[in-house]
């Protein structure tokens, strides 16, 4: 009985092992299937039984290749595989029952421009293919004005699986690419926008941008601006815009004014005479005096000219008289200066020490007359060490050959405003220019316009022609400040 017993176990196990060998070698490929699109498929996805996708089955082989298949179109479809040398086939199905996902955000373009879809929509995720569907303003991929548009955006899939998204258009009333002049104070956010174009948007630079970075520096650049939509101040859309740095402006040559010398007088030409520019560092200036005889008397021109790196260029004539005058006090100025020197300052001094004793030699020495030969800086300054007797422009005069004499540069600053004339000096120390002027105040005053710079001589000039209107006092250090050097920005105490 025990005997009997284990027969057929084993004969069951045998039949077993048999049906089983039949299956894995007859059958084993389901002859249906469905996935959803976008599975990645292989061979023992398609094998019957659950436990055999581990196993891999000798007798089976794959005739569609599986490891390309793309299962990206909804539908049925027959796939074949080769099983013991047979074809068995299996119908696919692939279903799409999820809805498309995709990075659809807000439009930002420059007004007049043409919305497309990909301004809309950046990457889609889905397994299918998917179409886009933009429905708001009418004709939105046409020419906009500068507005806020609202805008649905709708992704089908394959399956017909829609998602719908709700954002904004934004048409920006901005320039596609912005000139800067080189040297400007700094850039301005409003700069960026068309002409008339504030209407709809505040403007200003994102936190990260800093215009006075830009500015001193010629070449091409991105700027990252944010706009807001004045009537609901929520809606805020940032853009990035190129704009360019470039020098246009020609340099500007200053100081260049008409001179008179006496017949055989040496000439200066550049004493006074800069370029201002709008690059950094120094335009190089150069003067054109070949067709000037000193030595005869007449008119001459002579022409100033300035090119700068950007290759602006700049020119100005002048005219040089030279004068057949009996009486030439050249000579004797230069003889009073180096005199009046000798006595006033020395080698142990400091050059600061220096300039006050200049000033105060022409503020105590010389005696206020209000009248002066104002036509010849020359003559003036004669007139004045010979008489110590003058008017401002005298001063000044006999302050111009001290200080040069002395080895300082300085030149003539005049006052610009309707009234009587007035003129005082500039003098260069250590590389900066200072307000100098000795010709006595009012009696009573305790401001020294001695090395100041503009801001506490123009609040002492205000002060000044309160107290005494007249047209004598009233803007008295009144100047145009753009036919100088640039001065200093603080005082020297």
């Amino acid at each position: 009985m025990k005997k009997q017993k284990i027969i057929i176990i084993v004969s069951l196990l045998i039949l077993f092992f048999l049906a089983l060998t039949s299956f894995l070698f007859n059958s084993p490929i389901k002859s249906s299937m469905t996935v959803e699109a976008g599975t990645t498929l292989s061979v023992r996805d398609f094998y019957k039984l659950d436990f055999l996708k581990n196993v891999h089955l000798i007798n089976v082989r794959d005739m569609n290749d599986l490891e390309n298949y793309r299962t990206d179109t909804p539908g049925t479809v027959p796939l074949q595989f080769l099983v013991n040398g047979k074809a068995s086939v299996c119908a696919l199905t692939v279903i799409d029952t999820v809805a498309p996902t995709g990075d659809v955000h807000d439009a930002v373009i420059i007004a007049g421009d043409k919305c497309t879809k990909k301004d809309l929509v950046g990457d889609i995720n889905d397994a299918t293919s998917v179409k886009i569907s933009v429905t708001g303003p009418r004709a939105y991929n046409t020419s906009l004005a500068a507005g806020l548009y609202p805008v649905k955006i709708t992704l089908t899939d394959a399956g017909n699986n829609k998602s719908e998204y709700n954002n904004y258009i934004y048409a920006l009333p901005v320039k596609k690419n912005t000139k800067i002049e080189l040297g400007s104070d700094t850039i301005k956010a409003s700069q960026f926008l068309k002409k008339g174009g504030g209407a709809d948007f505040d403007i200003q630079f994102s936190d990260e941008f800093n215009p006075d970075d830009y500015v001193n520096n010629i070449g091409k650049y991105t700027a990252k601006l944010l706009l807001t939509y004045k009537k609901d101040n929520k809606y805020k859309a940032t853009i990035t815009l190129p704009f360019t740095v470039a020098d246009t402006k020609k340099p500007k040559i200053i100081g260049a004014e008409d001179i008179e010398i006496y017949k055989g007088q040496t000439v200066s030409y550049r004493k006074n005479v800069f370029v201002r520019d709008n690059q950094q560092g120094e335009v190089r200036l150069q003067v054109d005096a070949d067709d000037v005889n000193i030595n005869k008397a007449g008119k001459y021109t002579v022409v100033y000219k300035a090119v700068d790196d950007a290759g602006n260029k700049a020119s100005k004539k002048i005219t040089l008289t030279v004068l057949s005058a009996s009486e030439n006090h050249t000579d004797a100025v230069k003889k009073y200066a180096k005199e009046t020197l000798a006595k006033i300052i020395n080698d142990d001094m400091s050059d600061i020490e220096k300039l006050r004793a200049i000033f105060d030699y022409c503020h105590d020495t010389i005696s206020y007359t209000g009248e002066s030969d104002k036509g010849n800086k020359i003559n003036a300054a004669y007139n004045g060490f010979k008489t110590h007797t003058g008017d401002c422009f005298t001063y000044y005069a006999i302050a111009d050959e001290l200080l040069t004499a002395a080895g300082f540069d300085d030149m003539m600053v005049e006052r610009d405003k309707t009234g009587t004339r007035h003129f005082w000096n500039l003098v260069k120390y250590q590389g900066e220019w200072y307000h100098f002027d000795s010709c006595p105040l009012l009696k009573g005053e305790s401001f020294v316009p001695f090395m100041v710079n503009d801001a506490d001589l123009l609040a002492f000039s205000e002060d000044y022609g309160k107290r005494y209107p007249d047209e004598s006092h009233r803007n008295y250090y009144s100047f145009n400040p753009d036919k100088y050097p640039d001065r200093a920005k603080e005082s020297l105490r």
